[in-house]
């Protein structure tokens, strides 16, 4: 009994995943990959993964070929906040169709936003989760950072980021370490209190250029207020006055730009733009 039992649980899985015996160094993460909750199931999200967990687990016993590069991702939003991602899919459409569907199933009018390959991407929401920009980078955390500071640059400085991951070719290659050069820049038009910004360039003139240009996006009379290279920047303002620093850090980088606002006169300073290019 306890044998027959095994042997349909087998079947299933080859049903569930019929890639086993022709891909995968990990065929657990890659049955798992094409994996997504039944939501009109009375059983939880939690209990589906585990059971297909399981189900993966037999499958692949044994399976030792190596994975297909996956590098693609992608990055959706619609309505409501609604976000979708996909990522370490194996081509750039598979990656648009998941992050189309996840995004579908929490929301209406989902457009996708971005792809990304070999790298990390993440997706930053406005306060009023009408808005969202999304940034790469070598690792999450910094993908999630810069992610941030462009939703800041653009639809003011309530931006939060919840969702991010990495999808490199190879899953088991660590990305790659710090940049050696790093150039980041900030522009502001004190007519109409439009930023722009650049993090991430090979050297100061690229910087300057693509903050103006972001900037020029939406402002009337933007001028570069300060670059850096491999620190953090700040800009913060109370109307017309701003205040603006690059430090070693995020937190004492916004202390001195609320501090130079507060010295050219501003009473309220508000943050703007806080990043950090690395």
């Amino acid at each position: 009994m306890r044998l027959r039992k095994t042997l349909l649980l087998i079947a299933i899985g080859l049903v569930l995943c019929p890639q086993f015996f022709s891909i995968a160094a990990d065929c657990l993460d890659r049955c798992m990959i094409g994996f997504q909750c039944n939501n009109q199931s009375s059983t939880s999200c939690e209990q589906q993964q585990y059971n297909r967990r399981q189900l993966c687990q037999i499958g692949c016993k044994g399976q030792d070929a190596p994975l297909p590069p996956a590098p693609y991702g992608a990055v959706a939003f619609g309505d409501q906040g609604a976000e979708g991602m996909a990522w370490n899919r194996t081509s750039a459409d598979d990656a648009q169709r998941s992050a189309l569907d996840i995004c579908g199933r929490r929301g209406k009018n989902c457009k996708l936003l971005t792809q990304f390959k070999d790298t990390c991407g993440a997706v930053a929401k406005s306060d009023d989760e009408r808005h969202a920009e999304t940034a790469t980078a070598p690792s999450k955390e910094q993908a999630a950072t810069n992610a941030i500071a462009a939703c800041r640059s653009r639809w003011g400085a309530k931006c939060t980021s919840d969702l991010s991951a990495c999808s490199y070719a190879d899953r088991h290659v660590p990305p790659p370490g710090p940049r050696t050069i790093s150039w980041g820049a900030i522009a502001f038009s004190a007519a109409d209190g439009m930023t722009g910004h650049s993090l991430a360039k090979d050297d100061r003139a690229s910087a300057e250029k693509e903050a103006l240009s972001d900037c020029s996006q939406r402002g009337k009379s933007c001028v570069v207020v300060t670059t850096f290279n491999k620190q953090c920047g700040a800009l913060v303002r109370d109307g017309r006055i701003a205040g603006v620093a690059a430090a070693e850090n995020q937190q004492t980088a916004l202390q001195q730009a609320i501090q130079a606002c507060a010295k050219n006169g501003g009473a309220r300073c508000v943050p703007l733009v806080v990043f950090c290019s690395r």
